[in-house]
């Protein structure tokens, strides 16, 4: 089975209020509904935007997001059920059922509702000056295509996540990311590379360019979206079914082909999956 994957590379700029920011989501999906994706990518955090009306100090402001949650989730929520698609809404910091203030990727299904992964691993800005919570479920979601995982930003640089949630089933890891400086930004791709590679499945990537700087902690932050797959047989060569223009803000679109995953993991011309020495290692997950 093929479907159609599509990124967004969010352009972050200074906004005065919510409906700028509900207008520039809006145009984003309308813009990738004209090539009809079956999953639509956004970027970690990328209603950190919000931030840039309150002007407040970090601690502060990251929870001001949580007021927007409602929202966040109509915006997103709508324009998946009007479009027909899977939108996975990037990130977004909320207030979790334990009070405490999460990196929440949503994935908003065509229907209307809604399912949720924790980001699990947090960078030093998360845990301060933010104080975010770290998630501790790693979560698996049925759609009508296939099985998908959300692995946000930091979480794709530990192979563990990838392992585990291709073992469950999972063919494309979704990863919004958003990182200030090259390093980061090449060390997320780097990583969502290999994990497809490893994992034999496609690994779909990308981040927010662009300035606030009115908002401290993300006054700055650089982009390059990819859509990653094996390097094996009936694959592209170098593993890259599509990408963005680095620190452009603008779409990208790669077809991918779900049945070539199984077919890989059987007949590849290296069976990456069966070749795992389970005599010698395992990743072992507590519940």
């Amino acid at each position: 089975m093929k479907v159609k994957v599509a990124a967004v590379q969010y352009a972050f700029k200074n906004i005065e209020h919510p409906s700028q920011f509900v207008e520039q989501v809006t145009q984003y999906v309308e813009l990738a509904a004209l090539h009809q994706p079956q999953f639509l990518l956004f970027p970690e955090l990328s209603s950190a935007q919000l931030l840039s009306i309150a002007k407040k100090e970090p601690y502060e402001a990251i929870r001001e997001l949580d007021s927007y949650t409602g929202l966040y989730v109509d915006l997103f929520g709508g324009l998946s059920k009007k479009h027909g698609m899977h939108i996975i809404g990037g990130s977004h910091v909320t207030k979790n059922e334990q009070g405490d203030y999460v990196n929440r990727a949503y994935l908003f299904y065509p229907d209307g509702t809604y399912a949720f992964q924790d980001k699990i691993h947090l960078t030093p800005s998360e845990k301060h000056p933010w104080q975010l919570a770290a998630g501790q479920e790693l979560k698996v979601f049925e759609t009508e295509y296939t099985k998908i995982a959300i692995l946000t930003c930091y979480d794709i640089e530990f192979p563990e996540l990838s392992r585990q949630v291709m073992q469950q089933g999972a063919t494309i890891i979704f990863c919004p990311s958003s990182t200030e400086q090259k390093q980061g930004m090449y060390r997320v791709r780097r990583c969502a590379q290999a994990r497809a590679i490893e994992n034999q499945l496609y690994v779909v990537e990308t981040g927010t360019l662009g300035e606030m700087s009115n908002v401290v902690n993300m006054e700055n932050s650089t982009a390059w979206a990819g859509v990653f797959s094996p390097c094996d047989t009936h694959f592209p060569i170098g593993g890259v079914v599509a990408e963005g223009i680095e620190h452009q803000d603008m779409i990208i679109v790669g077809e991918i082909d779900l049945k070539l995953i199984e077919d890989v993991r059987v007949s590849g011309s290296v069976p990456l999956i069966q070749d795992r020495r389970h005599d010698l290692y395992t990743v072992e997950f507590k519940s």
